[in-house]
């Protein structure tokens, strides 16, 4: 059994991050067409639908993220059984070049999208190692956060004075507003 390989691990999850971007752009046309567009659905259906659709997402998500970590593994072990050669690389055979723009349109785009390819190659750990760095940083803020609405809750709060509460009272009215609606403020 290969050992659990952090690169293989970053560049599986780099890989199901790009990935789930269309699967998920999928996934919302799929939710549009049958429960967005007709009318006659009602909420709940809606977001039932909508929570199974984000499921079969997630599903999707490391269903792909564990099929490249298997290809780097995979293919690791293949380049390893190959023999160690000093000779240079072949490079790609040279194209002649035709007159029609279509074919150097093609070219050009075949030349990027190569290049963004073996880019994303590369780098895909590091892109994954910074993806999960800035999702630390963001259940940080986050965590600070929701501890920070935690402790208003329980104490620093005042209730505001007669005349804000009559003024609120007047501007829920005006809107339409008929359940009982409260202004606290905070101490901090």
């Amino acid at each position: 059994m290969a050992i659990l390989n952090i690169t293989a691990v970053l560049y599986g999850l780099g890989w199901a991050l790009l990935h789930s971007l269309w699967q998920m752009a999928a996934l919302w046309l799929v939710y549009q067409l049958f429960l967005g567009i007709p009318k006659k659905w009602s909420p709940a259906v809606k977001h039932n639908g909508s929570l199974i659709l984000l499921i079969f997402g997630f599903v999707w998500f490391l269903t792909t993220g564990l099929n490249h970590f298997r290809e780097y593994i995979l293919v690791k072990q293949f380049v390893n059984l190959l023999p160690q050669t000093s000779s240079p690389a072949l490079n790609e055979s040279t194209i002649q070049q035709a007159g029609s723009t279509l074919f150097i349109i093609s070219e050009t785009f075949k030349c990027i999208s190569v290049s963004t390819f073996n880019f994303l190659e590369l780098n895909i750990g590091y892109i994954s190692a910074i993806y999960l760095f800035i999702l630390a940083l963001m259940m940080f803020r986050f965590t600070n956060a929701y501890l920070y609405a935690n402790q208003l809750k329980k104490n620093g709060i005042l209730h505001a004075g007669a005349h804000l509460n009559e003024r609120l009272l007047a501007w829920t009215s005006a809107m339409g507003i008929h359940h009982r609606v409260s202004l606290l403020l905070s101490q901090r």
